[in-house]
């Protein structure tokens, strides 16, 4: 779609953080966004790690500490990914 119509600012409110280098490296969009939930919080991040089961975080994985140890990995790697994600955002 940024290939037939490139928009002069780009819109988000999704959380598809990783869309904004797209729109704004590739295409020179500005970026602006609007995220009310986010692909990943601190919340999450927190829950994961105190090994609560949750929406986010099954059962079997709370109850595991390797499990845990690995997704908190994931989840700290994907976090910083997104924030990163989230520096292309101009507006």
């Amino acid at each position: 779609a940024l290939c037939r119509l490139t928009p002069s600012v780009f819109v988000d409110t999704m959380g598809c953080a990783c869309a904004y280098p797209v729109a704004r490296g590739l295409f020179g969009c500005h970026v602006a966004c609007y995220v009310h939930y986010p692909t990943i919080s601190t919340e999450m991040i927190k829950a994961v790690g105190a090994r609560r089961a949750e929406h986010n975080n099954d059962a079997t994985i709370a109850a595991s500490r390797w499990r845990t140890a690995v997704k908190l990995c994931y989840y700290c790697a994907f976090a910083a990914l997104y924030a990163l994600a989230g520096r292309f955002a101009t507006v």
